[in-house]
């Protein structure tokens, strides 16, 4: 099983995670637009390989939630990111968010690379 997906998304959510976390510190009026625009490539990547609902902060950081509704699991949430783990099991292979700690199954993911 390849799990380059799912390790590609945890890696990306951490980088989000990191770049809210810089955008919170600076405040609206000195982030600057290279940090706004890597947290868009960011998103758009990551969007590549899962369907997320993205809600801008007034503090311009990006929350991420699994799904394309906004009600599925918090994938990023300010500078907290929950991990994404696949779990197979007969005929399907299942997404789990905080493997091997919660071990929370969701069935939010409709599209991107993940879904396929």
């Amino acid at each position: 099983m390849n799990n380059y997906p799912v390790t590609e998304v945890n890696i990306l959510t951490g980088e989000l995670a990191s770049l809210n976390q810089q955008i919170a510190a600076a405040g609206r009026i000195r982030v600057n637009n290279a940090m706004l625009d890597r947290r868009d490539a960011i998103v758009d990547e990551i969007s590549e390989s899962i369907n997320v609902t993205v809600k801008l902060e007034d503090s311009g950081t990006a929350n991420l939630t699994v799904g394309i509704n906004g009600s599925g699991p918090e994938l990023v949430e300010g500078n907290i990111v929950t991990p994404m783990g696949l779990d197979p099991s007969g005929n399907h292979i299942n997404v789990v968010m905080s493997p091997g700690v919660l071990n929370n199954y969701t069935s939010q993911v409709s599209g991107g690379g993940l879904a396929g």
